[in-house]
């Protein structure tokens, strides 16, 4: 993989995924139960991690391994099992990575892309989750190159026509 670009974009992805998997499967279904900086301090216990380093892996789109994941899991999972007293049962991994399934493969083949243009072609509605997560949740300012890849992505014709496509979609839908 030569192109920056495509590094880049997989680095966007990485980034979107793990801010997902962090605030819709670990977060989320905690704050029926606690407020968030109670989450925040129990996450913090459970996986041996400063709280700032919660915050930050929760805001910034940190990018947080393997072990990192399954820290957050059990840590999940005690939390759940305390606080929810057998009222719901926490998803189970097969469904979060079948969730995932789309994203998880694109990261895995942008390596095979020739440029940024055929990975649009290829995934563009992961690229709208990605650009659309981003625009809700801004970068840190210090990201420069990771938020010019992203205008950059914007001015894509295809783009715009997917985002365009999608909030038409969101007014004229009936909740």
């Amino acid at each position: 993989m030569g192109d920056d670009s495509l590094k880049n974009l997989k680095g966007l992805m990485e980034m979107y995924v793990s801010s997902m998997l962090l605030n819709r499967e670990f977060i989320d279904p905690l704050r029926s139960y606690l407020p968030d900086k109670t989450i925040r301090k129990r996450l913090a216990e459970e996986t041996g991690k400063d709280i700032n380093s919660i915050y930050r892996d929760e805001r910034t789109g940190t990018i947080y391994n393997g072990i990192m994941f399954l820290r957050y899991w059990k840590a999940f999972l005690v939390i759940h099992k305390e606080v929810a007293q057998e009222k719901s049962e926490p998803k189970q991994i097969e469904s979060i990575l079948q969730e995932y399934e789309s994203h998880i493969k694109m990261i895995s083949e942008i390596e095979g892309e020739v440029d940024v243009q055929s990975a649009i072609e290829r995934h563009l509605p992961c690229i709208l989750d990605v650009i659309q997560h981003f625009e809700r949740h801004p970068l840190p300012q210090n990201r420069t190159v990771k938020i010019n890849l992203l205008k950059q992505l914007q001015m894509n014709e295809q783009v715009m026509a997917g985002l365009k496509y999608r909030r038409l979609e969101r007014m004229t839908s009936i909740d």
